[in-house]
């Protein structure tokens, strides 16, 4: 009777290492499907103010900006083809910054109502350069959706003065710095 117990209790301990194993799983693949869809704010409503109407045809002037950034870009909208070509610049609060820790920009197409149809990378700062050295010029083309009508733009960064190493950075570092933020 003994042994006879050993063994279910042997079956419940693999079938519940089994439960554990397929849990972990899920849970990863769900982390995973999180990370590789950006942030997921398709089908989210963008903020009014700081959408920007779109109008097809010829070559046009976009100018974007924020507390934080300022985007001086062309763009041509053409049927299902977003081009971007442009710059951006940080605003005067962050420009006294010396090193950039880390900077992405993503555009974001939205339909006549403001409803976000699709995100895309627009511009991502090198991780922990100082400004000088950073290339603040884009050139972009976007396969988008036909009924893209505006768009909008979302950030993220952090500024930093390079702390005690400089550019070298890394832990026990005892400098200043900024984290900033845009959502759509």
């Amino acid at each position: 009777m003994l042994a006879m117990q050993t063994n279910t209790h042997k079956r419940l301990s693999i079938k519940g290492y089994h439960l554990l194993w397929v849990a972990l799983l899920l849970s990863l693949t769900g982390f995973m499907a999180c990370a590789g869809s950006g942030v997921g704010y398709n089908g989210n409503l963008a903020k009014p103010e700081s959408r920007y109407p779109l109008t097809r045809g010829d070559i046009k002037e976009l100018k974007w900006q924020t507390s934080d950034i300022f985007i001086n870009a062309m763009y041509a909208l053409e049927d299902d083809r977003l081009d971007l070509a442009g710059r951006l610049q940080l605003q005067d609060r962050l420009a006294h910054y010396p090193v950039v820790d880390f900077l992405r920009v993503n555009v974001h197409a939205l339909d006549g109502d403001g409803i976000i149809l699709a995100t895309y990378p627009l511009w991502n700062a090198p991780n922990r350069y100082e400004l000088f050295y950073i290339n603040w010029d884009f050139q972009q083309s976007y396969a988008v959706p036909d009924t893209t009508r505006a768009v909008t733009f979302s950030y993220r960064g952090r500024m930093s003065d390079g702390g005690a190493l400089g550019n070298l950075g890394g832990m026990g570092s005892d400098g200043i710095s900024w984290d900033f933020w845009h959502t759509p």
